[in-house]
């Protein structure tokens, strides 16, 4: 049985719940709103880069 690119996103995303639950339990507020902040910065921060990529990509090569 083959591992599916699907399968594996999901694993990915229950491990990440399963760590951000963990540490929402063990660190205190304010240093978990600061990590899921510096998170969602770093995510925007590559979704801005693939985006940039793929309309690279799609432009017509210079010959």
């Amino acid at each position: 049985m083959a591992v599916t690119p699907e399968a594996v996103d999901v694993a990915e995303l229950l491990g990440a719940v399963a760590v951000t639950r963990f540490c929402r339990l063990l660190l205190p507020p304010e240093e978990f709103t600061s990590i899921l902040v510096a998170i969602n910065q770093t995510k925007s921060k590559i979704m801005a880069a693939v985006t940039r990529h793929a309309a690279e990509a799609k432009k017509p090569k210079r010959t």
